[in-house]
Protein backbone atom coordinates (compact mmCIF):
# COMPACT_ATOMS: atom_id res chain seq x y z
CA UNK A 1 0.00 0.00 0.00
CA UNK A 2 1.14 3.50 -0.96
CA UNK A 3 1.94 5.21 2.53
CA UNK A 4 1.15 8.31 1.17
CA UNK A 5 -2.61 7.66 -0.01
CA UNK A 6 -2.90 5.55 3.33
CA UNK A 7 -2.44 8.27 5.26
CA UNK A 8 -5.65 9.75 3.71
CA UNK A 9 -7.64 6.96 5.16
CA UNK A 10 -10.55 8.14 7.86
CA UNK A 11 -9.41 7.17 11.56
CA UNK A 12 -9.53 3.65 12.36
CA UNK A 13 -9.58 2.40 9.03
CA UNK A 14 -5.21 2.07 8.70
CA UNK A 15 -5.51 -0.23 11.89
CA UNK A 16 -8.04 -2.43 11.08
CA UNK A 17 -9.06 -5.22 8.94
CA UNK A 18 -11.95 -5.63 6.63
CA UNK A 19 -12.19 -8.96 7.96
CA UNK A 20 -11.68 -7.61 11.61
CA UNK A 21 -15.48 -8.16 12.55
CA UNK A 22 -15.46 -11.78 10.78
CA UNK A 23 -13.32 -14.86 12.44
CA UNK A 24 -12.50 -18.23 9.76
CA UNK A 25 -10.35 -21.43 10.36
CA UNK A 26 -7.38 -21.53 8.57
CA UNK A 27 -8.79 -24.71 6.81
CA UNK A 28 -12.56 -25.50 6.33
CA UNK A 29 -13.98 -27.14 9.35
CA UNK A 30 -15.51 -30.43 9.32
CA UNK A 31 -18.06 -29.36 12.65
CA UNK A 32 -19.10 -25.55 11.55
CA UNK A 33 -21.18 -24.83 14.83
CA UNK A 34 -20.13 -21.11 14.39
CA UNK A 35 -22.40 -19.07 11.96
CA UNK A 36 -25.83 -18.26 12.84
CA UNK A 37 -28.04 -19.23 9.53
CA UNK A 38 -30.83 -21.04 8.44
CA UNK A 39 -31.17 -24.40 7.53
CA UNK A 40 -30.33 -24.67 3.36
CA UNK A 41 -33.10 -27.68 3.02
CA UNK A 42 -35.66 -24.77 4.93
CA UNK A 43 -35.11 -22.93 1.94
CA UNK A 44 -38.39 -22.31 -0.58
CA UNK A 45 -36.52 -22.36 -3.59
CA UNK A 46 -39.65 -23.58 -6.37
CA UNK A 47 -41.25 -20.66 -4.92
CA UNK A 48 -38.93 -18.27 -5.24
CA UNK A 49 -38.58 -19.24 -8.59
CA UNK A 50 -42.37 -19.27 -9.54
CA UNK A 51 -42.61 -15.59 -7.41
CA UNK A 52 -40.00 -14.70 -9.71
CA UNK A 53 -41.10 -15.54 -12.83
CA UNK A 54 -44.36 -14.49 -12.11
CA UNK A 55 -43.11 -10.78 -10.99
CA UNK A 56 -40.82 -10.80 -14.44
CA UNK A 57 -44.22 -11.66 -16.27
CA UNK A 58 -46.84 -9.40 -15.04
CA UNK A 59 -44.55 -6.26 -13.91
CA UNK A 60 -41.60 -6.36 -16.19
CA UNK A 61 -38.84 -3.43 -16.21
CA UNK A 62 -40.85 -2.07 -13.29
CA UNK A 63 -39.37 -4.31 -10.88
CA UNK A 64 -35.90 -3.49 -11.97
CA UNK A 65 -36.31 0.27 -11.00
CA UNK A 66 -35.36 2.24 -8.55
CA UNK A 67 -38.66 2.95 -7.89
CA UNK A 68 -42.54 3.13 -9.53
CA UNK A 69 -42.54 5.22 -11.82
CA UNK A 70 -46.94 4.89 -12.38
CA UNK A 71 -46.37 6.66 -8.53
CA UNK A 72 -45.13 10.39 -8.39
CA UNK A 73 -44.97 11.36 -4.85
CA UNK A 74 -45.13 7.90 -3.31
CA UNK A 75 -42.34 6.13 -5.99
CA UNK A 76 -39.75 8.66 -5.03
CA UNK A 77 -40.22 7.75 -1.07
CA UNK A 78 -39.73 4.16 -1.84
CA UNK A 79 -36.37 4.79 -2.71
CA UNK A 80 -35.69 5.88 0.81
CA UNK A 81 -38.73 3.94 2.77
CA UNK A 82 -38.78 1.00 0.57
CA UNK A 83 -41.04 -0.51 -2.07
CA UNK A 84 -45.06 0.32 -0.62
CA UNK A 85 -46.43 -3.51 -1.40
CA UNK A 86 -43.66 -4.92 0.71
CA UNK A 87 -44.08 -2.48 3.51
CA UNK A 88 -48.42 -2.65 3.41
CA UNK A 89 -47.54 -6.85 4.00
CA UNK A 90 -45.08 -6.37 7.09
CA UNK A 91 -46.64 -3.97 8.54
CA UNK A 92 -49.62 -5.61 8.23
CA UNK A 93 -48.08 -9.26 9.65
CA UNK A 94 -45.99 -7.18 12.60
CA UNK A 95 -50.32 -5.26 13.92
CA UNK A 96 -51.21 -8.77 13.72
CA UNK A 97 -48.18 -10.86 16.05
CA UNK A 98 -47.95 -7.93 18.34
CA UNK A 99 -51.51 -7.00 18.48
CA UNK A 100 -51.05 -3.27 17.57
CA UNK A 101 -51.78 -0.78 14.70
CA UNK A 102 -49.12 -0.17 12.43
CA UNK A 103 -49.04 0.98 8.85
CA UNK A 104 -46.63 1.31 6.07
CA UNK A 105 -45.33 4.25 7.17
CA UNK A 106 -44.15 3.05 10.47
CA UNK A 107 -41.98 0.73 8.21
CA UNK A 108 -38.55 1.39 6.05
CA UNK A 109 -37.24 -1.61 4.44
CA UNK A 110 -33.30 -2.23 4.72
CA UNK A 111 -30.55 -4.39 3.28
CA UNK A 112 -31.60 -6.85 6.58
CA UNK A 113 -31.34 -5.51 10.00
CA UNK A 114 -27.84 -4.88 10.14
CA UNK A 115 -28.19 -1.66 7.87
CA UNK A 116 -31.29 -1.31 10.30
CA UNK A 117 -29.05 -0.56 13.14
CA UNK A 118 -26.69 1.25 10.98
CA UNK A 119 -29.10 3.53 10.19
CA UNK A 120 -30.65 3.84 14.22
CA UNK A 121 -26.87 4.77 14.75
CA UNK A 122 -26.60 7.48 12.12
CA UNK A 123 -29.84 8.94 13.24
CA UNK A 124 -29.51 9.13 17.06
CA UNK A 125 -25.70 9.44 17.60
CA UNK A 126 -23.20 11.97 17.50
CA UNK A 127 -19.30 11.85 18.45
CA UNK A 128 -19.50 11.24 22.47
CA UNK A 129 -22.94 10.56 23.05
CA UNK A 130 -24.07 7.46 25.10
CA UNK A 131 -25.14 3.90 24.06
CA UNK A 132 -25.78 1.08 26.00
CA UNK A 133 -25.56 -2.36 24.95
CA UNK A 134 -26.15 -5.55 26.81
CA UNK A 135 -22.59 -7.56 28.17
CA UNK A 136 -22.91 -9.93 26.07
CA UNK A 137 -24.07 -8.96 22.35
CA UNK A 138 -24.21 -8.31 18.80
CA UNK A 139 -21.07 -7.16 17.79
CA UNK A 140 -21.70 -5.25 14.38
CA UNK A 141 -23.92 -2.89 16.67
CA UNK A 142 -20.76 -2.37 18.59
CA UNK A 143 -18.70 -1.76 15.69
CA UNK A 144 -21.19 0.93 14.52
CA UNK A 145 -21.59 2.66 17.34
CA UNK A 146 -17.50 2.65 17.88
CA UNK A 147 -17.38 4.08 13.94
CA UNK A 148 -19.84 7.03 14.91
CA UNK A 149 -17.75 7.82 17.80
CA UNK A 150 -20.47 6.63 20.78
CA UNK A 151 -19.22 6.44 24.18
CA UNK A 152 -20.62 2.53 24.68
CA UNK A 153 -21.55 1.17 28.11
CA UNK A 154 -22.85 -2.40 28.61
CA UNK A 155 -25.21 -3.72 31.10
CA UNK A 156 -25.09 -6.97 33.25
CA UNK A 157 -27.36 -9.94 32.17
CA UNK A 158 -28.90 -12.95 34.35
CA UNK A 159 -30.77 -15.50 32.69
CA UNK A 160 -33.74 -13.37 32.08
CA UNK A 161 -31.53 -11.03 30.27
CA UNK A 162 -30.38 -7.38 30.83
CA UNK A 163 -30.68 -6.37 34.22
CA UNK A 164 -32.81 -3.32 34.93
CA UNK A 165 -30.97 -1.84 37.56
CA UNK A 166 -27.69 -2.59 35.58
CA UNK A 167 -28.93 0.01 32.74
CA UNK A 168 -30.07 3.25 35.28
CA UNK A 169 -26.71 2.35 36.76
CA UNK A 170 -25.15 3.32 33.22
CA UNK A 171 -26.86 6.04 32.37
CA UNK A 172 -26.79 7.42 35.66
CA UNK A 173 -22.67 7.27 34.94
CA UNK A 174 -23.10 8.40 31.72
CA UNK A 175 -25.23 11.76 33.51
CA UNK A 176 -22.04 12.16 35.74
CA UNK A 177 -19.50 12.34 32.82
CA UNK A 178 -21.58 15.12 31.18
CA UNK A 179 -22.82 12.17 28.22
CA UNK A 180 -26.33 12.56 26.83
CA UNK A 181 -27.09 8.98 26.39
CA UNK A 182 -29.09 7.88 23.19
CA UNK A 183 -30.35 4.85 23.30
CA UNK A 184 -30.29 1.33 24.72
CA UNK A 185 -30.02 -1.44 22.30
CA UNK A 186 -30.82 -5.31 23.10
CA UNK A 187 -32.68 -8.80 22.44
CA UNK A 188 -35.61 -9.51 24.47
CA UNK A 189 -36.55 -13.01 22.95
CA UNK A 190 -34.16 -15.61 22.11
CA UNK A 191 -31.16 -12.93 23.10
CA UNK A 192 -28.24 -13.12 20.45
CA UNK A 193 -26.06 -14.87 22.08
CA UNK A 194 -27.13 -16.02 25.07
CA UNK A 195 -30.61 -17.07 24.55
CA UNK A 196 -32.58 -15.31 26.82
CA UNK A 197 -36.24 -14.01 27.26
CA UNK A 198 -36.98 -11.38 29.52
CA UNK A 199 -39.97 -11.62 31.28
CA UNK A 200 -42.78 -9.16 30.79
CA UNK A 201 -42.36 -7.26 34.11
CA UNK A 202 -38.98 -6.55 33.26
CA UNK A 203 -39.95 -5.09 29.81
CA UNK A 204 -42.18 -2.64 31.24
CA UNK A 205 -39.52 -1.27 33.78
CA UNK A 206 -37.17 -1.24 30.64
CA UNK A 207 -39.48 0.81 29.01
CA UNK A 208 -40.53 3.05 31.85
CA UNK A 209 -36.57 3.42 32.60
CA UNK A 210 -36.27 4.47 29.17
CA UNK A 211 -38.80 7.13 29.59
CA UNK A 212 -37.38 8.60 32.57
CA UNK A 213 -34.31 9.42 31.22
CA UNK A 214 -35.60 10.17 27.59
CA UNK A 215 -33.34 7.46 25.60
CA UNK A 216 -34.62 5.27 22.46
CA UNK A 217 -35.24 1.61 22.68
CA UNK A 218 -33.53 -0.55 19.97
CA UNK A 219 -35.22 -4.14 19.91
CA UNK A 220 -33.54 -5.79 18.11
CA UNK A 221 -36.21 -9.23 16.86
CA UNK A 222 -35.03 -10.76 13.93
CA UNK A 223 -34.90 -14.25 15.73
CA UNK A 224 -38.52 -13.26 17.15
CA UNK A 225 -40.24 -16.46 15.44
CA UNK A 226 -37.96 -18.63 16.26
CA UNK A 227 -40.27 -20.12 19.01
CA UNK A 228 -39.52 -23.90 19.85
CA UNK A 229 -41.32 -23.81 23.59
CA UNK A 230 -43.66 -21.16 24.99
CA UNK A 231 -46.02 -18.77 24.32
CA UNK A 232 -45.17 -15.62 22.49
CA UNK A 233 -44.62 -12.46 25.22
CA UNK A 234 -45.35 -8.97 24.05
CA UNK A 235 -42.86 -7.36 22.15
CA UNK A 236 -41.40 -3.78 23.35
CA UNK A 237 -42.74 -2.56 20.49
CA UNK A 238 -45.97 -3.94 21.09
CA UNK A 239 -45.72 -2.46 25.24
CA UNK A 240 -44.28 0.86 23.81
CA UNK A 241 -46.66 3.83 24.73
CA UNK A 242 -44.89 7.35 23.97
CA UNK A 243 -43.18 5.93 20.69
CA UNK A 244 -39.56 5.17 21.51
CA UNK A 245 -39.25 1.65 20.60
CA UNK A 246 -37.25 1.23 17.20
CA UNK A 247 -37.84 -2.66 16.52
CA UNK A 248 -35.76 -4.09 13.72
CA UNK A 249 -35.87 -7.40 11.94
CA UNK A 250 -35.39 -9.41 9.01
CA UNK A 251 -35.90 -12.23 6.71
CA UNK A 252 -32.37 -13.09 6.98
CA UNK A 253 -32.94 -16.04 9.97
CA UNK A 254 -36.21 -16.80 9.08
CA UNK A 255 -36.07 -16.99 5.57
CA UNK A 256 -32.58 -16.83 3.68
CA UNK A 257 -30.27 -14.71 4.81
CA UNK A 258 -29.45 -13.64 1.17
CA UNK A 259 -32.33 -11.81 0.02
CA UNK A 260 -30.95 -9.51 2.48
CA UNK A 261 -34.05 -7.69 2.94
CA UNK A 262 -34.62 -5.92 6.65
CA UNK A 263 -36.87 -3.56 8.15
CA UNK A 264 -37.33 -1.40 10.86
CA UNK A 265 -40.67 -0.54 12.58
CA UNK A 266 -41.69 2.29 15.02
CA UNK A 267 -43.10 5.26 15.43
CA UNK A 268 -43.15 7.48 12.34
CA UNK A 269 -41.04 10.13 13.88
CA UNK A 270 -38.57 7.44 14.54
CA UNK A 271 -38.79 6.20 11.26
CA UNK A 272 -38.45 9.12 9.23
CA UNK A 273 -35.41 10.04 11.36
CA UNK A 274 -33.50 6.44 9.69
CA UNK A 275 -34.84 7.90 6.13
CA UNK A 276 -33.29 11.09 6.50
CA UNK A 277 -29.86 9.83 6.73
CA UNK A 278 -30.26 7.09 4.32
CA UNK A 279 -28.73 7.56 1.33
CA UNK A 280 -28.29 4.68 -0.54
CA UNK A 281 -31.35 4.60 -3.25
CA UNK A 282 -33.16 2.02 -1.21
CA UNK A 283 -33.76 -1.91 -1.33
CA UNK A 284 -34.57 -4.15 -4.28
CA UNK A 285 -37.83 -3.09 -6.39
CA UNK A 286 -37.44 -6.96 -7.99
CA UNK A 287 -36.47 -8.54 -4.53
CA UNK A 288 -39.20 -6.36 -2.88
CA UNK A 289 -41.84 -7.76 -5.38
CA UNK A 290 -41.01 -11.33 -5.03
CA UNK A 291 -41.55 -11.49 -1.14
CA UNK A 292 -44.46 -9.04 -1.30
CA UNK A 293 -46.30 -11.59 -3.13
CA UNK A 294 -44.66 -14.55 -0.88
CA UNK A 295 -46.69 -12.58 2.24
CA UNK A 296 -49.66 -11.87 0.69
CA UNK A 297 -49.88 -15.91 -0.47
CA UNK A 298 -50.51 -16.86 3.08
CA UNK A 299 -46.98 -18.78 3.24
CA UNK A 300 -45.22 -17.52 5.82
CA UNK A 301 -46.74 -18.84 8.80
CA UNK A 302 -46.44 -22.61 7.55
CA UNK A 303 -43.10 -22.29 6.41
CA UNK A 304 -42.43 -21.03 9.99
CA UNK A 305 -44.02 -23.73 11.08
CA UNK A 306 -42.08 -26.39 8.99
CA UNK A 307 -38.76 -24.13 10.30
CA UNK A 308 -39.47 -24.47 13.83
CA UNK A 309 -40.39 -27.74 13.80
CA UNK A 310 -36.86 -28.89 12.23
CA UNK A 311 -35.00 -26.89 14.33
CA UNK A 312 -37.03 -27.60 17.32
CA UNK A 313 -36.00 -31.09 17.08
CA UNK A 314 -32.18 -30.44 15.89
CA UNK A 315 -32.14 -28.15 19.37
CA UNK A 316 -33.03 -31.19 21.62
CA UNK A 317 -30.98 -33.55 19.33
CA UNK A 318 -28.00 -31.25 20.52
CA UNK A 319 -29.38 -30.84 24.66
CA UNK A 320 -29.14 -34.65 24.51
CA UNK A 321 -25.64 -35.14 22.94
CA UNK A 322 -24.50 -32.37 25.28
CA UNK A 323 -25.90 -34.00 28.11
CA UNK A 324 -24.24 -37.07 26.91
CA UNK A 325 -20.75 -36.33 25.75
CA UNK A 326 -20.15 -32.74 27.76
CA UNK A 327 -22.13 -32.83 30.74
CA UNK A 328 -19.52 -32.28 33.10
CA UNK A 329 -17.61 -29.84 31.21
CA UNK A 330 -20.49 -27.82 30.66
CA UNK A 331 -23.60 -24.88 32.10
CA UNK A 332 -26.25 -24.25 30.29
CA UNK A 333 -29.80 -23.48 29.43
CA UNK A 334 -31.62 -25.08 26.59
CA UNK A 335 -32.46 -21.99 24.66
CA UNK A 336 -36.61 -22.00 23.91
CA UNK A 337 -35.85 -20.03 20.37
CA UNK A 338 -33.60 -18.72 18.48
CA UNK A 339 -30.02 -20.55 17.16
CA UNK A 340 -27.93 -21.08 19.51
CA UNK A 341 -26.57 -22.87 23.17
CA UNK A 342 -24.59 -20.15 25.39
CA UNK A 343 -22.23 -23.02 26.63
CA UNK A 344 -20.12 -22.04 30.18
CA UNK A 345 -17.12 -24.31 30.42
CA UNK A 346 -16.23 -25.47 34.06
CA UNK A 347 -13.70 -24.05 36.28
CA UNK A 348 -11.02 -26.56 35.59
CA UNK A 349 -11.03 -26.27 31.75
CA UNK A 350 -8.64 -24.67 30.43
CA UNK A 351 -10.79 -22.41 28.06
CA UNK A 352 -7.68 -21.63 25.31
CA UNK A 353 -7.04 -24.88 25.06
CA UNK A 354 -10.14 -26.51 25.05
CA UNK A 355 -11.02 -24.20 21.96
CA UNK A 356 -7.69 -24.79 19.91
CA UNK A 357 -8.07 -28.81 20.62
CA UNK A 358 -11.56 -28.48 19.34
CA UNK A 359 -10.25 -26.67 16.00
CA UNK A 360 -7.84 -29.13 15.61
CA UNK A 361 -10.38 -31.77 15.50
CA UNK A 362 -12.31 -29.70 12.86
CA UNK A 363 -15.05 -28.03 15.67
CA UNK A 364 -15.64 -24.64 14.59
CA UNK A 365 -17.50 -22.40 17.50
CA UNK A 366 -17.69 -19.29 18.46
CA UNK A 367 -15.52 -18.06 21.30
CA UNK A 368 -17.39 -16.05 24.10
CA UNK A 369 -15.21 -12.54 24.07
CA UNK A 370 -15.87 -12.49 20.43
CA UNK A 371 -19.78 -11.38 21.38
CA UNK A 372 -18.71 -8.82 24.53
CA UNK A 373 -17.73 -5.19 24.81
CA UNK A 374 -14.63 -5.46 26.85
CA UNK A 375 -12.88 -8.77 25.54
CA UNK A 376 -14.48 -10.65 29.04
CA UNK A 377 -16.19 -14.07 28.33
CA UNK A 378 -13.43 -16.39 27.59
CA UNK A 379 -15.08 -18.96 29.56
CA UNK A 380 -18.61 -18.99 27.08
CA UNK A 381 -19.01 -20.39 23.74
CA UNK A 382 -21.60 -19.62 21.13
CA UNK A 383 -22.64 -22.74 19.24
CA UNK A 384 -25.07 -22.43 16.67
CA UNK A 385 -27.33 -25.09 15.49
CA UNK A 386 -29.93 -24.52 13.52
CA UNK A 387 -28.14 -25.03 9.94
CA UNK A 388 -26.08 -28.50 10.71
CA UNK A 389 -27.26 -31.67 9.58
CA UNK A 390 -28.23 -34.23 12.40
CA UNK A 391 -25.57 -36.79 11.08
CA UNK A 392 -22.90 -33.95 11.23
CA UNK A 393 -23.92 -32.82 15.12
CA UNK A 394 -24.06 -36.54 15.93
CA UNK A 395 -20.22 -37.11 15.12
CA UNK A 396 -19.28 -33.17 16.08
CA UNK A 397 -20.75 -32.45 19.98
CA UNK A 398 -18.49 -36.07 20.95
CA UNK A 399 -15.34 -34.26 19.44
CA UNK A 400 -15.96 -31.09 21.31
CA UNK A 401 -16.54 -33.13 24.58
CA UNK A 402 -12.75 -34.80 23.55
CA UNK A 403 -11.47 -31.83 23.19
CA UNK A 404 -12.86 -30.31 26.66
CA UNK A 405 -11.73 -33.64 28.62
CA UNK A 406 -8.40 -33.25 27.43
CA UNK A 407 -8.44 -29.27 28.13
CA UNK A 408 -8.91 -29.92 31.72
CA UNK A 409 -6.07 -27.65 34.12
Amino acid sequence: MNNRIESLFADGVATQSPMAMLTAPARRPEYDFNQGVPAPETFPLEEMKRLAREVIDEDGTVAFEYRDPSQEFSGFREMTMGPTGLRNEISARLAKRDGIELDRNQVILTHGSVQAINLAVSAFINPGDGAIVEASTFPWMVKALRAAGANIAHAPMDYDGVIIEGVEARLREFRDAGITPKFVYLGVDFQTPTGTVMPVDRRRRLLEVAREWNVVVVEDAIYNDLRYDGEQLPTLLALDEDGRVLQTGSFSKSLMCGVRMGWAAGDVGLINALATVRNDLGVSQFMARVLERWLASGAYEPHMKMVNDIYRRRRDLVDALLQEHCREFLTYRKPPGGYYFWLRMSAEVDWQKARQSALDRGVYIRPGEAMTLDGTGSEFMRMAFAHVHDDVLARGVPVLGQALREAVA
